[in-house]
């Protein structure tokens, strides 16, 4: 089917990964972002006062499953869904541990106050763990991880044409959780980190292992594919 995916088609599919993240909140608190991000990302409420949320994947299938199989922007957001959650119940989890004050292993964010790292066993304060200045912890490792995945897939980033085809071709469907004109915002974030990653002369991973990174990759792709595999026949032959 390859040869039916248009140009267009393979746009709509990445501006639709991105808009998941595109709130249009930039000058929101941090409190309100997570709130938003909660329903943008299909987040159980019963996970708020957890550390980690992961997507309610089947709900967004389940209430977009016609818009998913005749639209490749809706497909796109199903896919960052599916990531995030493969994301956080295998990678996340074989990289670090949540602690409380005791040392011991939570996932109630009420009690978590240090960050353990599996693969050298340091100990961060939880704050500065999530802090992007914080040397050895988790933002400084996901731009050295992107850089690692764009050379690995040789990924290129077209940042005027996704940003022409979202001026002049990404309308929203019927996705209610979301504001498809936001997107612009990611766009740019996207061309930081692309450029942040390509700049970045330290390629030693500090807290994930490239081995799991790997297996994260496919095991995203595969899941996909299998879990959704009608679907996207659909979708491909309309």
């Amino acid at each position: 089917y390859s040869d039916r995916i248009t140009f267009f088609d393979k746009n709509g599919f990445r501006l639709g990964n991105l808009v998941v993240d595109s709130l249009g909140i930039s000058n929101y608190s941090r409190d309100e972002k997570l709130k938003r991000k909660m329903i943008t990302h299909f987040r159980n409420e019963e996970d708020n006062d957890k550390c980690i949320k992961i997507p309610n994947v089947d709900k967004f299938f389940n209430k977009y499953k016609e818009l998913i199989e005749s639209d490749y922007t809706v497909m796109g957001y199903l896919f960052h869904l599916y990531t995030d959650k493969i994301f956080f119940e295998y990678l996340y989890s074989r990289v670090i541990e949540v602690l409380d004050k005791n040392m011991k292993k939570t996932n109630d964010k009420k009690d978590g106050c240090y960050v353990r790292v599996l693969k050298n066993n340091k100990i961060f304060n939880i704050n500065d763990f999530y802090s992007g200045n914080s040397i050895g912890g988790l933002y400084r490792d996901y731009s050295k991880m992107n850089k690692y995945l764009i050379n690995k897939y040789n990924i290129s980033f077209n940042y005027d044409e996704l940003l022409d085809y979202s001026l002049n071709n990404f309308v929203n469907p019927g996705v209610e959780e979301i504001d498809y004109s936001n997107v612009r915002e990611v766009i740019d974030k996207m061309k930081d980190i692309f450029l942040q990653a390509m700049s970045d002369s330290d390629d030693r991973l500090d807290v994930f292992r490239v081995e799991d990174i790997d297996d994260f990759i496919l095991r995203v792709v595969d899941g996909f594919g299998i879990k959704y595999e009608d679907s996207i026949k659909k979708l491909i032959k309309r």
